[in-house]
């Protein structure tokens, strides 16, 4: 796990040894990556409950597909996660 991911992990919940952080924490998360310069290669949604962890495809997005290194992923990604602020899901925001 990487320094960033080890910060935001006592904002978040760990489920099999993934990170889940609300919209605004993922936000934030992005904010970081963008000041560290770590691309975000994509972000995955899912639905949180006490026994269960349901991804939704609908709601994450690759944003390695059709770009280069040196494309605006933090723009793309915040633009994404601002869209969902309120659906009370969960997002694993995938750093490079």
């Amino acid at each position: 796990m990487r320094p960033i991911e080890r910060e935001f992990q006592k904002r978040g919940s760990v489920r099999g040894g993934v990170l889940f952080l609300s919209p605004h924490d993922a936000l934030d998360m992005v904010a970081c990556a963008r000041q560290e310069h770590i691309q975000v290669l994509g972000i995955d949604g899912f639905f949180l409950r006490d026994e269960e962890t349901e991804p939704s495809m609908q709601n994450s997005i690759d944003l390695t597909v059709g770009r280069n290194l040196d494309d605006d992923s933090w723009s793309s990604a915040e633009r994404f996660l601002q869209q969902r602020v309120d659906s009370g899901m969960y997002f694993e925001v995938v750093l490079e």
